[in-house]
């Protein structure tokens, strides 16, 4: 059985890839490079929700976005040094692409900048389109015009329609476009935080992913 007629939306950074130390480093290094004082581990982890240009904006009382072209700059040039695909990952994705599953990254980078990341893994071949950050067509995650504007482009009736991701803001734009919340509690949140968030599902690991979507028929 395949299925072609159903679709599931990836967060890409924390969900498929480790990047957590890639990110960090990158956005130190910018404001290491104009002279500002960086941020600890411990603030970056209490400060998750905030999106990284108001990190900036509040850091330095100035304009963010050389930082953030600064950010970007880093994150590209550096982050295969550290980042990787997380265990069982791999195998999960070329199950659903062999079972026919539609399946595209939905991520708070810019488009440019996700496109760039997913072919240089390796991953290319499994998503048939990114929806990044920066679009006009709709506002990004939390919101839930970022996983509308995907499936749209899909044309599949949203109960046929899953997000997957690791923050809470991946469990909120899934919720509020009424499609099916999967969070995946191995890299920054607990089970706890992304029930509370709201998630239909949680897994712990990529194997406990996998039966989960076995559940809900994608596999």
């Amino acid at each position: 059985m395949t299925n072609t007629e159903r679709l599931l939306l990836f967060d890409l950074d924390g969900t498929i890839l480790y990047s957590k130390d890639a990110i960090f480093n990158a956005i130190n290094a910018a404001l290491e490079f104009y002279g500002y004082e960086t941020f600890s581990e411990k603030e970056l982890l209490r400060n998750l929700r905030i999106p990284l240009e108001e990190k900036y904006r509040e850091r330095t009382n100035s304009d963010p976005s050389p930082l953030m072209e600064k950010f970007r700059e880093e994150y590209l040039r550096t982050y295969r040094e550290t980042s990787y695909l997380h265990d069982g990952m791999l195998k999960l994705l070329e199950r659903l692409k062999d079972n026919g599953v539609k399946m595209a990254i939905i991520t708070l980078k810019e488009g440019n900048e996700a496109a760039q990341v997913v072919e240089e893994m390796g991953l290319g071949k499994y998503f048939s389109a990114i929806f990044g950050s920066q679009n006009p067509g709709y506002r990004p995650k939390p919101s839930p015009e970022h996983a509308l504007f995907a499936i749209e482009n899909f044309s599949i009736e949203k109960q046929k329609c899953a997000l997957v991701g690791d923050m809470r803001g991946d469990i909120l734009s899934a919720k509020s476009a009424g499609i099916t919340a999967i969070g995946v509690a191995w890299c920054l949140r607990s089970p706890e935080q992304l029930y509370e968030a709201g998630a239909d599902h949680v897994a712990t690991e990529p194997d406990e992913l996998e039966k989960i979507l076995e559940r809900l028929d994608y596999l």
